[in-house]
């Protein structure tokens, strides 16, 4: 056991230092005729969560593929890409390259073993059907009721990292005031350390450029970003202000996009529905989106699309005659047609992208059941009728259309078993029941959805929580709820607030509590396939001021519920 430990915490730490520094590159000679390119293996076996680094050399720019999912690649570099097993069976790995003008190639057997049995015991497969045994907390059910299925967990660009092994002799380094949690030291630790085996996906929220940050072309920042998170969140630049209008030029009241007339649309490679009666459609403005991909493959991250309708950040003239500020609101059916055109063209656009896999999960609706009845707000109210006896209806038809159009088309491109859908809320427990019937109804068959098709996988649960309230029972308890329905879940905005009222202590035991709870079902086989921490540190939260995420002015600022965090993770070692 000693000189298991040893090991593994060697590998984690060359793991981490990999994710948080890079490979320092060498220079290439150039290539001679005596010097033909070459794989530094051409085959290899490999356990499940086992790794290696594949290297080609007298060349001096391959591109890397994987024959299958069977393994994944990460760490991308123009001569070396790290080989992960993620399955038991045959795949094999490519580097393409030209040479006199001709596409070549070379090629790496690879052949996945299961893991040992006794070295796995704190790591959660994304299969749910290899859950960890032994727990008392009751399995929830894998799908929805009658005959739908639910999809299946998405797997992560780069599996993370083995489960962190405490030092020889796990002598805590941070304890609670409370003497109800300890955080036992892992060599270089992180977030995606910690939290990686156990959810699959660990993110945080980023921006591009929303008129105030470029997050994402902070080298600085991008390396605390891939030591810590595996996926990102766009926090403004994917909402449909971004791509609908321009939302650097005014961020409150952008001008809409410029108008198309629909030969010309078609013309320039645009989907219009086939009943889409008007003359001329918005344009959809897609510079940044490419680039973030590109910089989140770069990166070796993914991320999720979030998110396409929304009653916030969308210009009303999308919903109005002519697409005219001042036009009278379209009726249902012209409206039906809008929602095609747009989620059909962004999703459809996203495929087709040559950096289309680092996209893993969408955000088809956000914040249904907490829109406006009045105001600059309530523009779907203004063309649906949405209303029922108890409130918003629980049917909404538009919220459905958008869906089974997002999931038709990630069918035309067979991702719709690999690219989960998900509606997205806050104050969670206030709605979990009309979540509950919401999703059900969207999965349900009839016109819209006539086979009956799970679109909706699940419930992406906000999560901006405060010591005042929700208490952690709550929250847990909706969590439970969704699950028992069938539904996967993703945590997808995650803060809490201190209130400052509340002691350190009180603040960082809820952080643990919730976390723990996320883990325990997690390690019992519920179907949590994501945890997303809203922000990088306090000075960028939307929440500024409240002390609401793990790290303080910057990222080389921890506070101490970063590490109730992770004694929350490391409940999953069983070990204390």
């Amino acid at each position: 056991m000693r000189n298991v430990r040893k090991s593994a915490t060697t590998l984690a730490l060359v793991m981490a230092m990999s994710m948080g520094i890079g490979i320092v590159g060498t220079s290439q000679a150039p290539v001679s005729a005596k010097a033909k390119p070459k794989l530094n293996a051409t085959s290899k076996t490999l356990k499940v969560g086992g790794s290696f680094t594949l290297k080609v050399k007298n060349i001096k720019k391959v591109t890397w593929s994987a024959g299958n999912k069977k393994v994944s690649l990460s760490s991308k570099k123009k001569t070396s890409v790290k080989v992960t097993a993620v399955k038991t069976g045959k795949s094999k790995v490519t580097a393409s390259y030209k040479s006199a003008g001709k596409k070549k190639t070379l090629k790496c057997n690879i052949t996945i073993t299961k893991a040992d049995a006794g070295k796995t015991n704190a790591t959660v497969s994304p299969d749910m059907s290899q859950a960890t045994q032994g727990t008392n907390q009751t399995p929830a059910p894998s799908g929805a009721a009658g005959n739908a299925t639910s999809a299946p967990t998405a797997v992560p660009t780069e599996v993370p990292s083995p489960t962190p092994v405490p030092t020889e002799v796990p002598t805590p380094s941070v304890v609670s005031e409370s003497g109800s949690w300890s955080y036992i030291p892992v060599d270089n630790d992180s977030l995606l350390k910690e939290f990686g085996p156990i959810f699959g996906n660990v993110g945080t929220c980023l921006t591009y450029n929303d008129g105030f940050r470029q997050q994402l072309e902070d080298k600085t920042l991008m390396e605390h970003v891939r030591a810590n998170y595996n996926s990102f969140t766009l926090e403004n630049d994917m909402k449909p202000s971004f791509l609908l209008s321009d939302s650097l030029a005014n961020f409150r009241n952008p001008v809409f996009n410029q108008l198309i007339p629909v030969n010309d649309a078609i013309a320039q490679g645009y989907y219009v529905p086939d009943n889409y009666t008007e003359n001329v459609v918005p344009e959809i403005n897609y510079t940044n989106i490419d680039k973030i991909m590109q910089i989140a493959a770069d990166n070796g991250i993914r991320m999720r699309a979030h998110t396409l309708i929304w009653h916030s950040q969308t210009p009303t003239e999308f919903f109005r005659d002519g697409y005219q500020t001042n036009g009278s609101f379209v009726d249902p059916d012209t409206m039906d047609q809008r929602i095609i055109y747009y989620v059909t063209n962004v999703v459809k656009h996203i495929c087709e992208s040559p950096n289309s896999s680092v996209v893993y999960t969408w955000d088809i609706c956000n914040e249904y059941f907490h829109q406006s009845s009045s105001g600059s707000e309530a523009n779907w109210a203004n063309v649906y009728d949405l209303s029922s006896p108890s409130g918003l209806t629980t049917k909404p038809t538009y919220v459905k259309l958008a869906f089974k159009t997002g999931y038709d088309v990630l069918k035309q491109y067979n991702l719709q078993d690999s690219v989960p859908l998900f509606y997205n809320d806050y104050n969670e427990s206030q709605v979990d029941d009309d979540i509950v019937e919401m999703v059900n109804y969207i999965n349900s068959k009839d016109e819209i959805n006539p086979d009956g098709e799970k679109i909706c996988a699940g419930v992406g649960m906000q999560c901006h929580l405060g010591l005042q309230w929700p208490s952690v029972e709550e929250q847990l308890g909706t969590l439970q709820k969704f699950l028992d329905a069938g539904f996967e879940v993703q945590i997808t905005e995650l803060d809490i607030v201190n209130n400052n009222s509340s002691t350190e202590a009180q603040y960082c035991d809820y952080w643990y509590y919730f976390l723990k709870g996320l883990v325990d079902r997690r390690v019992a086989g519920a179907k949590i396939t994501g945890v997303t921490f809203w922000g990088v540190c306090d000075d960028v939260s939307w929440r500024f001021g409240q002390s609401a995420l793990l790290y303080g002015k910057s990222v080389n600022e921890p506070k101490k519920n970063l590490y109730a965090a992770y004694a929350a993770a490391q409940s999953s070692w069983g070990l204390k």
